[in-house]
């Protein structure tokens, strides 16, 4: 693979690589700028830097003589970041003499010079904010206002901030991602679930990285071959079938001018298992399916009138289920598919029940019989086409040919559904057809 074509900005490898290089590069731009705009408008290094400025205030003050001292102050107030200076005047007694004065001892103070705060006309607290009172050398009171310097930048530090936008920033980048990269391929497997569901290839759009407009191109060509290859196959059974009524139907008319009454019999009922075995060769090329739409239906009503059927034979089958339960569903093809469960539970089994429950996301029909059952390590093999079981299920040339299950599996599959197999109690089996609710 040349240069030119890997650094193809429509691959997806080269797409996640500037993915990935967009992010640290926004990381390191705005943890920058977060640290220099903190760094300018933050607070000092250290809470104690406000004492120190006091300290050589005061310094500064009692060095400067008394006349020039306003001047000084002026001076001082203006470049002092944030420390308030004034002079205590007019006062017999300096304030902060009272029984909750504490000294603070300043470093760098020139001797006689002595300084206190108050609680009462706001005394140091946390940080070394509040009111300061200092005596210079010659008796002139000074107050200073130390602000209460915050120990960090809001909302927890630059750190913090830094970290708030890298995860916004990557919760963002990632959904661009997933709409780009991911949304495609989770488009490319929806359409190939569906496309087992309704057997109809709709085609995929072919957008995003180079790589996934690839994979459902390749999706559409196997679609459309394999659409094909079904109609074809089915047609060609198809034509089989309708060509051998023909014949078949030519020796069921010779065979009622046999003499022989044994004899035309066992014509006769040869003739009608070749059609059976047409009928469900053709019915298990086509999956069980007959065409018909997915449509609005009540699940009960089918079952009702599968039970109705055997009852005008004379075969009486239990029922259990709610009176109302709609659906979307093919109602010909769950009919066919839970017939199918009925005949091989009446053939084999002896007896058959329906049941209709409701289920997580969907409904489960069950057909229960009380036979010898199938033994669990042969159940899957029993659901392939033309499968034989053992002695007690075995399906004989007069029965069938092994094709019930297979179909009525094909028909759950067809309607997003599946078709188990389970042992009931205290014997027999359960044949359970899960549907899904949303089709």
């Amino acid at each position: 693979m040349a240069w030119p074509e890997i650094l193809n900005p429509r691959r997806i490898t080269v797409q996640i690589a500037l993915l990935v290089l967009a992010a640290v590069t926004i990381f390191h731009i705005v943890a920058t700028t977060i640290f220099l705009v903190s760094a300018r408008n933050g607070p000092p290094a250290h809470p104690g830097d406000y004492l120190s400025k006091a300290s050589l205030i005061i310094a500064v003050l009692d060095a400067t003589p008394p006349a020039e001292r306003a001047t000084t102050v002026t001076r001082l107030d203006a470049a002092a970041s944030g420390i308030g200076i004034q002079k205590v005047e007019g006062q017999s007694q300096p304030p902060g003499n009272g029984p909750g004065r504490r000294f603070l001892r300043l470093h760098n103070l020139p001797g006689g010079v002595n300084t206190w705060s108050d609680p009462e006309h706001g005394g140091i607290g946390p940080g070394h904010g509040g009111q300061l009172f200092a005596r210079l050398s010659d008796g002139d009171t000074y107050s200073l206002s130390l602000p209460s310097p915050a120990l960090r930048p809001p909302f927890g530090g630059v750190a913090i901030q830094t970290l708030a936008f890298v995860g916004l920033s990557i919760v963002m980048l990632s959904l661009w991602a997933a709409r780009t990269v991911v949304g495609p391929l989770e488009t490319t497997a929806e359409a190939a679930r569906r496309y087992s569901i309704d057997d109809v290839a709709q085609p995929l759009a072919e957008r995003g990285p180079m790589e996934v407009r690839q994979l459902a191109l390749a999706m559409n060509q196997m679609q459309a071959r394999i659409s094909k290859l079904v109609g074809d196959r089915t047609r060609v059974v198809a034509a089989m079938s309708h060509d051998l009524r023909t014949p078949i139907t030519r020796l069921r008319m010779r065979a009622d001018y046999m003499d022989d009454p044994t004899q035309r019999q066992g014509m006769v009922s040869d003739l009608d298992q070749m059609e059976r075995m047409v009928h469900g060769a053709l019915a298990y090329m086509r999956d069980g399916r007959t065409g018909e739409p997915l449509m609005p239906t009540e699940l009960p009503s089918v079952l009702e009138t599968i039970r109705d059927q055997y009852a005008d034979i004379g075969v009486t089958i239990a029922y259990e289920g709610p009176d109302s339960l709609r659906i979307r569903i093919r109602p010909s093809e769950i009919e066919r598919a839970v017939t199918n469960l009925v005949e091989n539970a009446l053939k084999y089994g002896g007896s058959a029940a329906l049941r209709l429950t409701r289920t997580e996301g969907g409904v489960a029909i069950e057909v229960e019989d009380h036979g010898p059952g199938i033994p669990p390590d042969q159940r899957e093999a029993m659901l392939e086409p033309f499968a034989r079981g053992d002695v007690a299920r075995a399906l004989d040339d007069k029965t069938g040919f092994g094709l019930g299950l297979t179909i009525a599996r094909a028909i759950a599959s067809a309607h997003g559904g599946q078709l188990t197999l389970r042992s009931a109690q205290p014997n027999g089996l359960i044949a359970r057809i899960e549907l899904p609710l949303a089709n």
